[in-house]
């Protein structure tokens, strides 16, 4: 096993999510008020899941009752996948190999996320990507797991 595998290998709580625009420009999708969890396996899977803590509730307590604006916020506010991944070293780069996601458009894709360790904190980002007609890379920083209780 590689010491970059071994480094990324375990439980990793969010920290930070942002869109950075080829501008300079920095935003937050999701805002700041965020939770989220990414796990690498030895065995070579993943799981990214990201949310808003302000998700507003549906006011029924059925997830399949929720009015076109609840379903639509809850989406909005939520960004998860689990698939494989496999490592490039001479690049600094881990591909997400997507099995299933929530945006349904990934399934079948590879993500490619650039990593760079910095003491317990592990930064990914995305290649640049075109959202709503501007060029962002995507940015998350993660640290080591600690419970959430």
């Amino acid at each position: 096993m590689t010491d970059i595998r071994e480094k990324l290998i375990g439980t990793w709580n969010l920290e930070t999510f942002e869109f950075q625009r080829s501008d300079g420009e920095v935003f937050y999708p999701l805002g700041t008020e965020l939770g989220g969890t990414l796990m690498y396996t030895p065995e070579g899977t993943m799981s990214a899941h990201i949310m808003r803590r302000d998700r507003p509730h549906f006011v029924e307590n059925d997830f399949l009752k929720g009015s076109p604006e609840e379903i639509r916020l809850a989406f909005n506010g939520y960004a998860a996948y689990y698939g494989t991944y496999h490592i490039t070293e001479s690049e600094n780069r881990v591909v997400h190999r997507v099995g299933g996601s929530l945006f349904p458009n990934w399934v079948g894709t590879d993500q490619v996320r650039y990593y760079a360790f910095d003491g317990g904190r592990l930064t990914l980002s995305s290649a640049p990507m075109s959202v709503e007609g501007f060029e962002v890379v995507a940015v998350f920083s993660w640290s080591r797991w600690r419970s959430l209780t």
